[in-house]
């Protein structure tokens, strides 16, 4: 049984581009709204959910009274056509996270200055072992989140939008396939980002050398007189450096326990209303929403096992 910590803004981003200004009700945009809650409950669907949990960034983050470049130009380069798009997008966030998501029962994590990452770390680390038959299933295209594959209860999945035209791929990771695909223990990973830096997140990493040159290193299998050897000798000021932006979670992260989880049905439906979501109400999609209310689906999800007997966790309560 899965309990799913969903990267708010990653779906978030999903619904944006799948849906975008396709719906709005009474002059507001929904779109964003409406891609969210149905992509919820598809993986809630597909991954056999028990409980719900979201998770967010907040902006700016602490990360940047360290290092000014970190994610300074993600927004800064748009066209005002761009900005008028991403501004609307952050307020249909703003409305499922204060509002939307409270109201039905779907927990939300925020913290001043934190990102999702460092909120989905605490909780793991916090709650990390769990009763047998449960798992923490982060949904996130984060490999910085390849951290917690420490803990044995912990898969993370990426699942990108279905396109016309294009392989639809997931990509499932856990410690066992980590270990199988990198050669090194998940403890490790931190280090690798350390030393390659991150793209994504702006954060340059030792000149010349990524990822795979960084296991290498770790490995021992570079050789003594490389360039690359050289170059990480040399850099070892960024490193420390780098360290201090990807390590999760964040030092100033509070514990993070798990609420509770608690669907409100009705005020799902009075959502569904206010906002002109109907097909949210269809027989399909509400059986899903019951389901996850429950937590007895009628099928098991994919990557799951069904599990033999029920267990009781404090999210539950």
């Amino acid at each position: 049984m899965n309990l799913l910590l969903i990267d708010g803004h990653y779906i978030g981003y999903q619904a944006k581009h799948t849906m975008g200004s396709a719906l709005s009700f009474g002059g507001a945009g929904t779109g964003v709204i409406y891609g969210f809650l149905r992509r919820v409950i598809d993986l809630s669907r597909s991954l056999n959910a028990r409980c719900v949990y979201t998770l967010w960034d907040d902006r700016p983050t602490a990360r940047q009274a360290l290092f000014p470049g970190y994610k300074a130009k993600r927004h800064s380069q748009m066209t005002p056509e761009e900005r008028v798009e991403m501004e609307e997008t952050w307020r249909q966030f703003d409305i499922l996270r204060d509002s939307i998501l409270p109201r039905i029962g779907i927990p939300v994590y925020w913290s001043k200055g934190l990102e999702a990452d460092d909120l989905i770390a605490a909780l793991v680390s916090d709650n990390g072992f769990l009763p047998a038959g449960y798992k923490f299933f982060i949904i996130s295209s984060d490999h910085d989140l390849y951290q917690l594959l420490t803990f044995p209860q912990v898969t993370i999945g990426s699942f990108p939008v279905p396109r016309k035209g294009k392989p639809y791929e997931e990509k499932y990771m856990d410690g066992e396939l980590f270990q199988a695909e990198f050669g090194i223990h998940p403890s490790e990973w931190v280090k690798v980002k350390s030393i390659a830096g991150c793209p994504g997140d702006e954060v340059p990493g030792v000149p010349g050398v990524g990822e795979k040159t960084a296991i290498k290193f770790l490995r021992g299998l570079l050789k003594p007189d490389s360039k690359a050897m050289r170059s990480i000798q040399e850099n070892a000021a960024t490193i420390v450096r780098n360290r201090a932006l990807v390590e999760l979670p964040f030092p100033t992260t509070p514990p993070q326990p798990i609420k509770p989880f608690k669907l409100d049905l009705e005020e799902l439906r009075r959502v569904c209303v206010e906002f002109n979501m109907l097909s949210l109400l269809e027989e399909r999609q509400w059986m899903h929403w019951n389901s996850l209310q429950t937590g007895r689906w009628p099928t098991v999800g994919a990557g799951t096992q069904a599990l033999s007997q029920r267990r009781t966790l404090s999210c539950l309560s």
